[in-house]
């Protein structure tokens, strides 16, 4: 049982991280890989990263922020548009 809750408290962080902190989301994208090129063709950009995860960038690099963009891609309820949206 103590393993089970160690896990379930790991998982928990992991996920808490993913959604409101710095942690990666690459493997949740990759389930959208797809539709990738498609969104960076609107955003007129040639790659899409995430900044958490940007170890350098020079003076010259536009960031464009595709969250919303990115977002559209998982069909997010009603409640959860709201949630995003404030």
């Amino acid at each position: 049982m103590k393993e089970i809750d160690s896990r379930m408290k790991l998982q928990q962080r992991w996920v808490h991280e993913q959604s409101f902190s710095t942690g990666s989301v690459a493997g949740i994208v990759a389930k959208v890989k797809e539709a990738l090129p498609g969104v960076a063709k609107k955003a007129g950009v040639q790659a899409i990263v995430s900044k958490w995860e940007l170890n350098y960038q020079g003076p010259d690099v536009e960031v464009v922020d595709v969250t919303e963009d990115l977002a559209v891609l998982f069909h997010a309820s009603d409640n959860g548009q709201k949630w995003r949206a404030s």
